[in-house]
């Protein structure tokens, strides 16, 4: 039971990366740092990494074909809630409504959240740059964008149809919301 564990040799600075340490090497001159793998300054053309993660290419080609769905999405909303007051008059024309008139407050509904959709984009889109340009992740700015617009649109068309009680009405009967989804209707106008 006189045996020792053998002594162990203490470890000095290496070079190599991190999974080199511990192999049989004579440790660094000292008066110098060991020689590092990476370059001195980086290649020309390239951003250095910003502190926290950094977005690489894939992040930028998602965020640009997220930032072009963003923009047919926000033009189609738009337009949606600019024709609203039309719509309505279409839903009320087949649940065969006389005399039905769709308030003007429709309209000022549908230019403000389209004013408001459009103030979005535009906030996305720069907040989107902005983050590339810094070599941060930018992908999900988009995709917050998209539900944040998603949600203004329901809430216009929500506050939008409180105003007319008369189609409220009509579309609780479970035959007339029946004739509203059903696409041959459409047709026979």
């Amino acid at each position: 039971a006189g045996e020792s564990a053998p002594a162990l040799k203490p470890l000095g600075r290496e070079p190599g990366v991190p999974h080199n340490r511990g192999v049989d090497r004579p440790a660094a001159p000292t008066g110098g740092e060991p020689p590092s793998y990476r370059p001195a300054t980086p290649p020309q053309g390239t951003m250095p990494p910003v502190s926290g993660r950094s977005g690489g290419r894939g992040d930028r080609i998602a965020t640009i074909i997220l930032l072009a769905i963003g923009t047919l999405g926000a033009i189609y909303m738009s337009l949606t809630l600019m024709l609203m007051p039309s719509s309505f008059n279409i839903i009320a024309n087949v649940l065969e409504m006389d005399g039905f008139t769709v308030p003007s407050s429709v309209q000022t509904l549908g230019t403000v959240g389209t004013l408001v959709l459009l103030a979005l984009y535009a906030v996305m889109l720069i907040f989107s740059i902005q983050r590339m340009r810094a070599g941060k992740i930018a992908f999900w700015i988009p995709l917050v964008a998209g539900a944040l617009a998603i949600v203004v649109v329901i809430g216009v068309m929500m506050v939008a149809l409180s105003q007319m009680p008369e189609i409220l009405k009509v579309i609780s009967d479970p035959d007339m919301a029946a004739r509203l989804l059903d696409p041959s209707t459409y047709l026979k106008q």
